[in-house]
């Protein structure tokens, strides 16, 4: 991380352009902002932090450790629009020190693919839009990010933490960008106790478990039996099998994911590097993002409810499959100067 800590004044400023423009240039936007931040003033309002209510009604389509940060800082700052807006960006700065700390994990003596994956995910459009809106995929990324970093150490109480910290940020889907990559350890790791590893991988889901039980259980009582039935069971089952929004066809993904890395996506070293995997695909990092990003892409495009920041948590691994494999080509150097020339380009 110190090392990472040396190149943050090379994207600092982009970062901060990214989140500053947002919060000076318009409103909330409706309905999504302005639902989530109503969500939160009523739990300001009533001081009633275990259930979220929405005009009056218990609110039981997100867990509440969003509207949680938000009534933190209006506790230390005063009721404020900009607080609420900023609750993204400072995890999406969070997230770029993660994923270049990741980086250095998988390749310790190539330290220039950490320096250049906060540049590649400033660059796509994905994740230049959700930096600066008051949604939940930032704060899930960020659990996903350290959830990673725990199973790559195999430290399982931390992982235990972000799974029950991710639950309440967005519910069980945390599990979905954890458990592949976890449970598919033979094809990454040389690491001969596979019974140990599945059974700290089991106390964690455990772990995660308890944490947010002790949210859900006193906050289903409180709310009452629907409220009960939907943070239990329906939100999440129909979301997967059925949902009451977003439905989308199995190839969704397939076309737009591409569209929502723009410009990345449009940039031919990418398609180059990429051309260059089969290459590669035996190295440990490169089969670790394959198989962090591939299970993840597919499992969401079989859920019926598809939204394209539902990726964003998987798209890091990207980030560092794609960094791999253009220093590998040398090209990273040009990174830099096009993430700026694409960042003014936006403004």
């Amino acid at each position: 991380m110190r090392c990472t800590m040396r190149y943050f004044g090379e994207w600092a400023g982009l970062w901060l352009l990214l989140i500053l423009i947002p919060i000076v240039s318009r409103t909330l936007i409706q309905i999504d902002e302005t639902r989530y931040v109503t969500v939160a003033w009523e739990m300001w309002v009533q001081g009633n932090w275990l259930v979220p209510y929405l005009n009056g009604e218990a609110y039981h389509h997100k867990p509440p450790l969003l509207f949680w940060l938000i009534n933190s800082g209006w506790s230390v700052f005063g009721v404020s629009e900009w607080w609420p807006r900023l609750i993204p960006g400072l995890f999406s700065l969070g997230n770029l020190f993660l994923a270049s700390h990741i980086a250095r994990i998988l390749w310790p003596k190539q330290p220039r693919i950490a320096r250049w994956v906060p540049f590649i995910l400033l660059s796509n459009l994905l994740w230049c839009i959700f930096a600066g809106i008051t949604m939940f995929d930032m704060l899930l990324t960020f659990f996903t990010l350290i959830g990673i970093i725990a199973i790559l150490q195999q430290r399982w109480v931390l992982l235990g933490i972000v799974i029950g910290l991710g639950v309440l940020t967005k519910g069980p889907v945390i599990l979905l960008h954890l458990l592949p990559i976890a449970l598919l350890v033979p094809w990454w790791s040389s690491t001969r106790n596979l019974r140990k590893h599945y059974l700290g991988l089991f106390a964690s889901v455990i772990i995660g478990a308890i944490i947010a039980l002790i949210w859900a259980i006193p906050a289903g009582l409180q709310g009452g039996e629907e409220y009960q039935q939907a943070i239990f069971f329906s939100q999440t089952a129909n979301r997967l099998v059925n949902s009451f929004a977003h439905q989308e066809p199995i190839w969704w993904y397939l076309v737009w994911f591409p569209l929502a890395l723009f410009p990345l996506s449009f940039w031919p070293p990418v398609w180059y590097s990429l051309s260059q995997l089969p290459k590669y695909r035996n190295e440990k990092g490169v089969l670790f993002c394959l198989l962090w990003f591939v299970p993840v892409f597919i499992s969401f495009s079989m859920i019926s409810g598809k939204q394209l920041h539902y990726l964003l948590p998987a798209s890091p691994a990207l980030a560092l499959l794609l960094a791999y494999l253009l220093e590998k080509i040398s090209i990273t150097n040009c990174i830099p100067n096009f993430c700026i020339v694409i960042m003014f380009f936006r403004m």
